[in-house]
């Protein structure tokens, strides 16, 4: 093992994120093609399924890019500002900063896009 292996480690964590990003999307199409299928009265909460199913595959999105920006060596601050999803990007960096746990939280309003 190298004398520093937080960036390899760093980028097999981005490579393992990448892998799961195709599963992720793959369940947001079935949720969605699922809401086309139910009954008027379901079709809310199924849309609603399929929301959070694709807010997790921006959320992982959004996390290996950090990952993988970290492992090639850009700063903590610079790969946080470059996330695009700013309330994820503000939860880590008060993590960061403070170093207590990451909140657990939804999106922000316009922080979501859907279906992207």
């Amino acid at each position: 093992m190298s004398p520093n292996p937080t960036p390899a480690l760093l980028s097999g964590l981005a490579d393992e994120l990448s892998l799961m990003i195709p599963v992720v999307e793959g369940l947001s199409a079935l949720v969605f093609d699922h809401a086309l299928n139910v009954g008027p009265g379901d079709r809310p909460g199924v849309l609603t399924q399929a929301q959070a199913v694709d807010d997790l595959s921006q959320r992982l999105e959004a996390l290996r890019d950090l990952v993988g920006a970290l492992s090639r060596g850009v700063e903590a601050g610079a790969a946080l500002d470059a996330m695009p999803l700013a309330a994820v990007a503000d939860r880590l960096r008060a993590a960061a900063i403070g170093g207590g746990p990451v909140p657990a939280g939804g999106t922000d309003a316009g922080d979501l896009l859907l279906f992207g």
